[in-house]
C-alpha cells in the first residue's frame, strides 16, 4: 500500500473515532477558545430586549404583551430610542396584544 492510502485510511478511522468529525484536520493544538472563535455557529436570534421593554412602557404594559413582527427582526433590532419604537408601533411592527380571557 502506499503512503497515500495509508494516510486516507488512519484519517479515516480518526474520523470515525472522533466525535467531533468538523474538527477533522485542524492540528492536534485545537483548544476550545480556538473553536469557539472559529467555529461558531451563526445567531440567527436577534436580542431585543430593549426594544420590547421600550414599547411596553410606551404602551403601558407588560413585556409579555407586546408582539414584535419577526418578519422585521432586522429593522426593529435597529431601532434604539422611544422615538424610533413610537414609530414602529405606528407603523404597526410592534403592537400590543388583547388580554386573554379565561371563558368560565
Amino acid at each position: 500500500r502506499s503512503r497515500l492510502a495509508i494516510a486516507v485510511t488512519e484519517r479515516a478511522a480518526d474520523a470515525v473515532t472522533d466525535s467531533r468529525p468538523w474538527l477533522q484536520g485542524l492540528g492536534p493544538k485545537l483548544n476550545r477558545s480556538c473553536f469557539r472563535s472559529h467555529f461558531a455557529p451563526p445567531r440567527l436570534n436577534m436580542s431585543m430586549k430593549l426594544q420590547k421593554r421600550l414599547a411596553a412602557s410606551i404602551k403601558d404594559c407588560g413585556k409579555g404583551r407586546i408582539w414584535l413582527d419577526p418578519n422585521e427582526a432586522n429593522e426593529i433590532s435597529m431601532a434604539n430610542s422611544r422615538f424610533n419604537v413610537r414609530k414602529l408601533i405606528k407603523d404597526g411592527l410592534i403592537i400590543r396584544k388583547a388580554v386573554k380571557m379565561h371563558s368560565r
